[in-house]
């Protein structure tokens, strides 16, 4: 957590390689591709407990926890 002026944040920081794994895995395939993720993901969304919500374009909505 970072602490300004007594404001702390609790956010969860992703590496951007284990980002690329977690969207090659949520999209079911072996490596993550730019053009199939800007295709099929709308956005994501990381909720208060670290885990992310991928929306897909049609509202589709799959979550992924860390284990």
């Amino acid at each position: 957590a970072k602490k300004i002026k007594g404001i702390t944040c609790n956010s969860v920081n992703y590496k951007e390689m284990d980002l690329y794994e977690i969207v090659a895995n949520i999209l079911e395939i072996d490596k993550f591709d730019e053009e199939i993720f800007k295709n099929e993901i709308e956005k994501i969304i990381v909720l208060d407990d670290g885990a992310l919500e991928f929306n897909f374009y049609g509202g589709r909505k799959v979550k992924w926890q860390k284990q």
